[in-house]
């Protein structure tokens, strides 16, 4: 057996290497709409928590001069309130009315409106349960 060499090879072969690749491909074809969609339920978040701040100044407004403002736009519900908040991450505005609603109104793929009462009950084209805590409209879970 003089003649005969023995070839050792080291790394992957193309097919090993291909297959991991087309692996990753899938893991970030499922992941990614799973991180965009988080995204999306953190904005909301964001403005339920934004809706009840204003719902707080205007019960303190109401006490302190016997109506509700009707305020049409954020600058004008920040400056009457004298409350201050950062601009959603997603394309939220709020406003009020003289019965005490705060409204907040979504634009986009996942629009839609959620107002909160002067008592403290939640309605609106989407659907939130503070009791639960869910508000995801059409969003994968």
């Amino acid at each position: 057996m003089k003649g005969t060499r023995r070839v050792i090879r080291k790394g992957f072969t193309l097919v090993e290497l291909l297959i991991v690749v087309v692996i990753i491909g899938i893991l970030a074809a499922v992941a990614v709409p799973r991180f965009a969609a988080q995204k999306d339920k953190a904005g909301t978040t964001e403005a339920i928590g934004i809706m009840t701040t204003i719902h707080r100044a205007l019960l303190q407004y109401y006490d302190e001069q016997k109506s509700y403002p009707t305020l049409a736009n954020d600058a004008a519900v920040k400056s009457t309130l004298a409350i201050d908040y950062q601009s959603p991450r997603l394309p939220w505005t709020f406003q009020t009315s003289s019965a005490g609603l705060v409204t907040g109104t979504i634009s986009g793929t996942n629009a839609g409106t959620l107002t909160l009462t002067a008592a403290g009950a939640w309605s609106g084209t989407l659907k939130y349960d503070p009791s639960t805590g869910p508000l995801w409209p059409d969003l994968p879970t």
